[in-house]
């Protein structure tokens, strides 16, 4: 239980400290908006009983960041606390490569629940945790001690920043060509997920893999997929809320399947406790959210 309570402690630190925090893209308008649109949904709703929409977003958010950051920079605590005693250099790349998703995945909810910021400069500060990795992975060789092409790399490299200098210039081309790498990328994921070595060949890794990097793919996978619901959902005009709640509940699927219809944990012999602690994250925001 060590990992939910470094959550816990982290997660509410980083949302005590944002909260307070003062962007110079933020303004009083956009606060008072962001309350009146949470009352309004209350109101249409129902009500959620005693939890605000925005705050169970914004600590859903610090939380995936919080994992995220815990991914990159403690990556072997992280592994040890989720129940892996040791662990090689490829599951060192893997845990962290999901630790970089994970991040994109809050850096642009984070922009627009913390400072307001327009969603085309959410979006494209999301592109960061990409670029950062991808640009690791060249300097460090990682592609060639994970036993695939540098190439793949490369491209996305160009791809992500191309997008990213589009997106933060209100570029016309910007827009289209978002959802059209998230698309591919979706593709990738899925491949992946559903296949994990035949995906790694798609990025010229010959060796098979072990179990347990299978699994880290398939869960590289699913938080990559989850992030581009959540970005295709705000390019396209969906609300910040909303969007948040659409990839939280596509999470809860593959998270499910895991738990209770796979054998990947006994098999693994990992420790179930973090992930029910996920779970339970997961019903909280798509029941605060979604209905």
């Amino acid at each position: 239980m060590r990992i939910v309570s470094l959550f816990l402690i982290a997660g509410c630190s980083i949302l005590s400290v944002a909260s307070g925090l003062k962007s110079p893209w933020q303004h009083a308008s956009s606060t008072e908006a962001l309350s009146s649109s949470s009352s309004m949904i209350l109101k249409v709703r129902g009500g959620a009983g005693p939890l605000d929409p925005t705050l169970v977003a914004k600590t859903a958010t610090a939380l995936v960041a919080t994992q995220g950051l815990v991914n990159v920079l403690c990556t072997e605590a992280s592994l040890k606390a989720y129940g892996v005693a040791s662990a090689s250099e490829e599951d060192v790349i893997a845990v962290q490569l999901n630790g970089f998703t994970q991040l994109s995945n809050a850096i642009s909810p984070a922009l627009l629940l913390f400072y307001g910021t327009d969603v085309n400069t959410a979006l494209a500060y999301g592109l960061v945790p990409f670029i950062i990795s991808f640009a690791a992975g060249l300097i460090n060789d990682a592609p060639k001690k994970f036993g695939t092409e540098k190439l793949g790399n490369m491209l996305w490299l160009i791809v992500d920043s191309a997008l990213m200098y589009g997106l933060l210039n209100k570029s016309s081309w910007a827009t289209d060509a978002f959802k059209g790498i998230c698309v591919l990328a979706a593709l990738s994921h899925t491949y992946t997920r559903l296949n994990p070595k035949k995906g790694m060949e798609l990025y010229g890794r010959k060796k098979p893999l072990t179990p347990f990097l299978a699994a880290c793919m398939k869960g590289v996978s699913d938080v990559g997929l989850c992030g581009i619901i959540q970005g295709l959902a705000l390019i396209s005009g969906v609300g910040t809320l909303t969007s948040i709640g659409y990839a939280y509940a596509f999470y809860t699927v593959p998270l499910l399947f895991s738990l209770f219809l796979s054998n990947d944990f006994q098999e693994l012999k990992l420790d179930r406790s973090p992930w029910y602690f996920w779970l339970a994250v997961c019903v909280v925001v798509v029941g605060t959210l979604n209905f």
